[in-house]
């Protein structure tokens, strides 16, 4: 009976879990460059847990399979890419990331919804400065910017050095912050070929239906998960009962 009690509350962990990560990539839907978080579910069996007891590995039970989440991977496949009204505005075609300087250290992210700061910096939405090549932020101060496909960056039509947009060879290293961008520390970085589209915008991977669907499944898998545990519930409370009476 346990062992149903067990991979019924497995299911609504499961469940729990999958909600919250719905909730977080249809939060974001209208959020440039955002990329949507997937888990796979794994199949381990009862026999690989096992117990130090007295220097010595005992296996706890028989074995029966449970599932249980692997960790969050992210959908690093491109979004649409729109047509912006503003100069600063950049999108990133094929592979690649844009690099920012933030307060916590170099961040790469695929959202190009730069703007200027009051120091003639441009950043992105949470005031990381555009980095260059040279590792050095692109400032603006109120030149025009005009941004080729290599990312050749002229202001008043004069070459003021290029991009850096960089790429990963293994993505499922970089590891997503608090604030939606990727950090590499200790990744490989090579030079990206993708090509640069100012006056555009890459937005989010996220397709609405798609999360809209797996949103009602998964809280159908919990509400019947639920029961499951609530039916295991009233039985050991009967077995009590019986078992006090005699």
């Amino acid at each position: 009976m346990l062992r149903g009690l067990y991979q019924a509350t497995s299911a609504m962990v499961i469940a729990k879990t999958r909600q919250e990560m719905i909730s977080g990539n249809v939060a974001n839907a209208e959020t440039p460059g955002f990329k949507r978080d997937n888990v796979a579910e794994e199949v381990f069996s009862e026999v690989m847990w096992v117990a130090e007891l007295a220097g010595r590995r005992r296996g706890l039970g028989t074995t029966f399979t449970r599932t249980a989440l692997s960790a969050p991977v992210t959908d690093h496949r491109q979004g649409q890419i729109v047509e912006s009204h503003s100069p600063y505005h950049l999108a990133l075609s094929g592979q690649g990331f844009f690099a920012v300087q933030t307060p916590e250290g170099v961040r790469y992210t695929r959202a190009g919804d730069f703007r200027v700061d009051a120091a003639g910096h441009v950043v992105d939405a949470r005031g990381g400065r555009l980095l260059l090549s040279d590792r050095t932020p692109l400032d603006a101060r109120g030149r025009q910017l005009k941004i080729l496909t290599s990312g050749e960056v002229l202001l008043d039509d004069a070459p003021a050095g290029r991009l850096l947009l960089v790429e990963f060879p293994d993505l499922s290293g970089l590891i997503r912050d608090v604030n939606g961008q990727f950090q590499g520390d200790g990744l490989i970085a090579v030079a990206s070929q993708g090509s640069v589209h100012q006056f555009m915008l890459e937005q989010s991977n996220v397709d609405i239906g798609e999360e809209i669907v797996a949103m009602l499944l998964t809280n159908r898998i919990f509400q019947s998960a639920q029961r499951i545990v609530a039916t295991y519930d009233r039985l050991m409370e009967r077995a009590k009962e019986i078992g006090s009476v005699r």
